[in-house]
Formats: C-alpha cells, sequence, structure tokens
C-alpha cells in the first residue's frame, strides 16, 4: 500500500488554467484510492469554483470549500497580485484540514503549477520529510532556462537564488509552490506568516527550527504558468528579479495589495 496523500491548493481567479492544473493530478502516476483533494476557493470572480465543482462531482475523496476573507486593495491585474498574510491565512487553515485527515502526507500545490505525472511518486520515494519540486519564478521560463526558482539558499542575512538546478536531490533554506511535507512536521506546530518575503519563509524558518531539513528535487520539474495570457503580470525590472530577500522578514500585519 502506498502511503496515503492530501494534495492542496487555495486558489482564487484560475479558470483560466484549471483544466490543465486538473489534467496534470489526473495523470500523476500514483494510486488514485490513495490521494484526497481540498480546493480552497477564495474571493474569486470568475468560474474557479464552478470548473473545480464540475471536476470534483465525480470523485468521492474531492473537496471544494469557500472561503472568502474580503482582502481590501486587491487588484487582479496588479503587482503583487496576493496578501502574503491572506495566503498564510489560507494555507494555515487547509494545514488544519490535513490534520483532520488520515493522509500520511500533505502535497500543497500552486494551482498554476502543473506537475509532471511522475512528481508525487519521485517526490514520496525521496523519503525526506519536505521535500518540493522544481519551478521557475519567471514567466514563460521552463526550470533549466530560468535565473530565478522556488529554491534559495541563506546568505548571511539574505537569501539568494542559484540560476543552476542541481540533479536529484539537494538541501536548501527556502522553498514552496510544489511542496510535499509528512504529516510529523505539520504535527509540530508549524505554520505559515504572513511577511514581506511571502508566506513561505517563516513556514521554512519553523520547519528548519524544529530540526527538520528542506529540500528540492531536480527531478522533478514544473511548469509554473504564472499569468493568464489575457492579462500578463507588469514586468519588475531585471534588478527586482534578482535581489536577495530578508531572512528574517519583519510581519506584515495588513494587506499592502493595491
Amino acid at each position: 500500500m502506498e502511503p496515503t496523500v492530501m494534495i492542496v491548493s487555495p486558489v482564487r481567479n484560475r479558470a483560466w488554467v484549471l483544466p490543465d492544473f486538473l489534467a496534470a493530478l489526473d495523470g500523476l502516476n500514483y494510486p488514485p484510492d490513495c490521494i484526497s483533494y481540498h480546493f480552497l476557493v477564495n474571493d474569486c470572480i470568475d468560474a474557479t469554483a464552478e470548473v473545480l465543482r464540475n471536476w470534483t462531482a465525480s470523485r468521492s475523496r474531492a473537496t471544494v470549500e469557500e472561503l472568502d476573507t474580503h482582502v481590501q486593495g486587491w487588484n487582479r491585474y496588479a503587482w503583487p497580485r496576493y496578501s502574503y498574510v491572506n495566503l498564510a491565512l489560507l494555507r494555515n487553515h487547509l494545514l488544519d484540514r490535513f490534520l483532520g485527515s488520515d493522509a500520511a502526507y500533505l502535497f500543497s500545490v500552486d494551482s498554476d503549477v502543473i506537475v509532471p505525472a511522475h512528481g508525487l511518486r519521485e517526490l514520496i520515494a525521496a523519503n525526506r520529510a519536505v521535500v518540493a519540486g522544481v519551478i521557475s519564478n519567471l514567466p514563460g521560463l521552463p526550470p533549466e532556462a530560468s535565473p530565478i526558482h522556488n529554491f534559495l539558499f541563506r546568505a548571511g542575512e539574505y537569501y539568494r537564488h542559484e540560476a543552476k538546478v542541481p540533479d536529484g536531490l539537494f538541501e536548501v533554506d527556502l522553498t514552496g509552490a510544489a511542496i510535499l511535507i509528512r504529516r510529523d512536521v505539520i504535527a509540530t506546530g508549524v505554520r505559515y506568516r504572513g511577511t514581506r518575503s511571502g508566506e513561505d519563509a517563516s513556514f521554512c524558518e519553523q520547519v528548519q527550527a524544529k530540526g527538520f531539513q528542506l529540500w528540492c528535487h531536480g527531478g522533478v520539474r514544473c511548469q509554473h504558468r504564472m499569468e493568464d495570457p489575457q492579462h500578463p503580470m507588469p514586468s519588475r525590472g531585471v534588478g527586482a528579479r534578482h535581489q536577495g530577500i530578508p531572512q528574517l522578514p519583519t510581519p506584515v500585519e495588513t494587506a499592502h495589495d493595491t
């Protein structure tokens, strides 16, 4: 019997990419009876909820939950597109849902990330407490062609990017987006927190403080769609893309999206 996995994702206004995202989940080379799903729909103004309900209707182990937080000042087409405080709230809600299940692993996948068919099985086979697939964090570029990814390393008071994607497993200090987490890690009480560096930074910091290592798998390279082709993201500039981010970010108590 393969370990049981709950796949979770907070979802907002992703109707444009959900067909590909869901098709990738259907295509995972993993026993369907060992997978459950929990999608958390938040403050949508498109057909996201309808698309997810249609997909889950024929799946007994799939749940669509709606949680509207009514974030003020959020703009669908501006940068940044999300309140990190709100994302932390949503991700923590999904952690609680996971702890109420009997799954051995949580696989948190952002809804614009397309996981390859072998991805989940490879991450579980890695036998790590926390391990993530690799994505590019620049629109339109695959991981092997991108200078920035979803893995970073500490460099003094900052994190640094590494342009080359290593082969196989490699230890990191910050990751997210398509991350497999073992139950005992979450059971320690680690949680997400909204900071200027995103909601993943504090989570990863807590995981390491509990004595767990963070890993990425260079053999699990996912597509990161990032942007609706009808509404591409404005450029932040080359300098912004390559800046380090603080290792110990200051908590952000309110949303600053405009």
